[in-house]
């Protein structure tokens, strides 16, 4: 036994090792980020591959993992959106409760049928041993009359008299077809049980399984339901804050001051606001953009907001989407009395493979301004996708929402009215 554990180990191992070159560098940001309360700070500032190998023995040492159940790291890697990775361990693990279950019934069907026929060999042994005690009795029991009878009648010559042992090969044989057929039954019975409690074992095994899956599911679902209404309160007190801000400003209350913009893109990633950036005031707006180069297709932008009362303080967003250091960067900046007032985007369908189920997942893939001064961003014409634009008369873009993850999946516009002063 110690030496199948041994064995699981160094599989277990394997894998993890085999794991690394599925991971690109962001990858390793984000699981050691994910691990942060599990893991000590000199792993969790080290997103290399010795720092990550350290980090998995951290989890192993903690006995937050095994080579048995590693359902925490898969749960990782899903949070992380690093998919192929999650579905490589669960590919194993499942395989490792299938081949458990086999071996199970295999040690079963091998053990059985070995008892059985040492248990009917024992009983016909017995039964051949009865017979044979039986017929040398009789025949002893015969012999002790016939010498009485000599020894009482002296009278009588002696007469020689031959007994052989009465003839019972009938009554054997009824014998040996009883014993036979007894057999039969006792091994068709005994088979019976085997087969019944390896059924029962394998159904067993599914039964458990089955309910662990369904109690991960169950808890999946709960946490992510849980995110969304966090997120829905988040984005409630944003948008009653901004409010009470604006009416400090005694701007007409008869006029919607903040529009929320279409919702585009899809429903994966994680969320982000913009105006939850820190210093971020009421007075701040969308003043700058930056993004790659080459915009086919777009795979990371960063908003800029500037103060209407301190031009010079200019805000930086969070990065959102994923950037590589071989991008070439471009900057699309706005003057002091410059809004905008229009947008363009490109959004696009890529597909992912969850759970080995095939899904087509929007994506915003590209996006242009227009300003109040009849300014353009750089053009957008030649990324594939269907294009949306969306503008309202007498607002001009205030901040920036949205989700993100390794691309840019939703982006979300709040309108501020423009005013006069």
């Amino acid at each position: 036994r110690e030496c199948v554990n041994m064995m699981n180990n160094l599989q277990f191992r394997g894998l993890l090792l085999r794991l690394q070159e599925r991971l690109s560098d962001n990858d390793r940001k984000r699981l050691h980020f994910f691990f942060g309360n599990d893991i000590p700070r000199s792993i969790r500032d080290d997103p290399t591959l010795s720092g990550t190998l350290s980090l998995l023995e951290s989890l192993l040492d903690q006995e937050k993992i095994n080579e048995q159940d590693y359902t925490y790291l898969i749960k990782a890697f899903d949070e992380i959106r690093c998919i192929d990775a999650a579905n490589l361990l669960r590919k194993h693990m499942k395989q490792m409760q299938s081949n458990g279950q086999n071996k199970l019934s295999q040690n079963l069907a091998s053990i059985m049928p070995t008892i059985v026929d040492q248990y009917l060999q024992g009983q016909e042994e017995e039964d051949k041993y009865n017979v044979q005690c039986h017929l040398v009795n009789q025949t002893i029991n015969s012999t002790e009359n016939n010498k009485l009878i000599d020894n009482q009648n002296t009278n009588i010559n002696p007469v020689t008299v031959i007994v052989n042992p009465p003839t019972r090969s009938f009554s054997i044989s009824r014998r040996k077809k009883r014993l036979i057929s007894s057999s039969t039954i006792r091994k068709c019975s005994l088979l019976l049980i085997m087969l019944t409690t390896i059924a029962f074992g394998i159904m067993t095994g599914v039964y458990i399984n089955a309910i662990h899956y369904n109690g991960q599911l169950t808890k999946e679902l709960e946490l992510k339901n849980k995110r969304i209404i966090e997120e829905q309160a988040i984005n409630n007190q944003t948008i009653g804050r901004l409010n009470e801000e604006l009416k400090e400003f005694k701007i007409d209350q008869g006029t919607a001051l903040i529009r929320a913009g279409f919702k585009f893109g899809g429903v994966g990633g994680s969320h982000f606001d913009d105006s939850l950036t820190p210093n971020f005031t009421c007075s701040h707006y969308l003043s700058g953009i930056i993004f790659q180069n080459d915009p086919v297709p777009l795979n990371w932008i960063q908003f800029l907001y500037s103060s209407l009362l301190d031009p010079q303080n200019v805000i930086e967003a969070k990065l959102h989407g994923t950037r590589y250091k071989t991008d070439s960067v471009q900057q699309f900046l706005l003057d002091k009395d410059e809004k905008i007032s229009k947008i363009q985007m490109k959004i696009d369908n890529i597909t992912l493979y969850i759970n080995k189920i095939q899904h087509s997942v929007p994506i915003i893939r590209g996006l242009r301004v227009f300003t109040t001064k009849g300014r353009v961003s750089q053009s957008i014409d030649r990324v594939n996708g269907q294009s949306a634009t969306e503008s309202f008369d007498g607002y001009a873009v205030g901040y920036v929402t949205g989700k993100d993850g390794l691309l840019i999946d939703q982006l979300q516009f709040y309108w501020y009215r423009i005013t006069s002063g």
